[in-house]
């Protein structure tokens, strides 16, 4: 009888804690590919930005002119593994007034189609600048998702 009772109660508890939805980790700035539409090539500058987007965390240093905004959002699919949804990333260049010059937005269907040419590409490990190492490890990070999900 009692093992019985143990067994409901580890059934009940099993189940209380298993929900139908999946749960979403949501990291940067939620809604970045429609927020990116509001700055305009040429006559947005870092003010307007900064009112859109909200402040980034990632500068490049030390002139600041490349911006980088992030949106990432992760599903936890079974056996405790991330299966990543959603991933955007947006690269703003300004010039030295402060006007947005190029912005590129990146998702998680083109990230992996970036051209490096690695004929004339140095990498020099304590001269990398900010956006490189970035880019670098958001590469990796996709890599590591898709080998993942292929498995």
């Amino acid at each position: 009888m009692k093992t019985r009772k143990i067994i409901i109660l580890l059934i009940y508890t099993l189940l209380i804690s298993c929900t139908l939805n999946p749960l979403i980790k949501k990291n940067g700035l939620a809604n970045l590919s429609t927020k990116q539409e509001s700055l305009i090539v040429g006559s947005s500058n870092k003010n307007d930005t900064i009112k859109y987007l909200g402040e980034t965390i990632f500068k490049e240093f030390p002139d600041n002119s490349f911006w980088i905004y992030v949106e990432m959002n992760e599903k936890n699919s079974y056996f405790a593994r991330k299966e990543i949804i959603k991933h955007d990333v947006l690269i703003l260049k300004f010039d030295k007034k402060g006007v947005l010059e190029a912005k590129k937005i990146f998702d998680l269907k083109n990230f992996n189609h970036i051209s490096y040419d690695k004929e004339f590409t140095k990498t020099f490990s304590m001269n990398e600048t900010a956006t490189k190492k970035f880019l670098n490890s958001m590469k990796q990070r996709i890599k590591a998702s898709q080998k993942i999900t292929e498995d």
